[in-house]
């Protein structure tokens, strides 16, 4: 339904995709900004459902490889740098650390507003 009705976006990541693949016929082009709306539905879904967990239900769907490492610096009393790219639904894996830690804070700076940090 976004697809449709989202002419602007749409022609954004057509754009986009033409530019990053040239050799891609119009027919690939139009799959692909399908699939990027509903990968993007998809992970709106995925945000809103996360409001909705409590810690321990977070915690149990997602896996966490060297958690044994922020175990590590928490009981040393240290503080903890998380750095991450974009990838997926990244807003997922930043809710998560809280029902680790039992505190702290998440700042990133949004793509839209670079420079402008957010806190929360």
């Amino acid at each position: 339904m976004a697809y449709r009705s989202d002419r602007r976006h749409r022609i954004i990541v057509q754009h986009n995709l033409k530019f990053a693949f040239p050799s891609w016929e119009e027919h690939r082009i139009a799959e692909v900004s399908r699939r990027v709306f509903h990968n993007i539905g998809r992970t709106l879904t995925e945000m809103v459902q996360c409001t909705q967990m409590s810690r321990s239900d977070l915690h149990a769907r997602c896996q966490l490889k060297g958690e044994e490492h922020f175990q590590r610096a928490l009981e040393a009393g240290r503080g903890i740098i998380l750095v991450s790219a974009h990838l997926g639904n990244w807003s997922s894996g930043f809710s998560i650390w809280p029902a680790i830690s039992g505190n702290g804070s998440i700042w990133w700076c949004g793509p839209l507003s670079p420079g402008a940090w957010i806190v929360g």
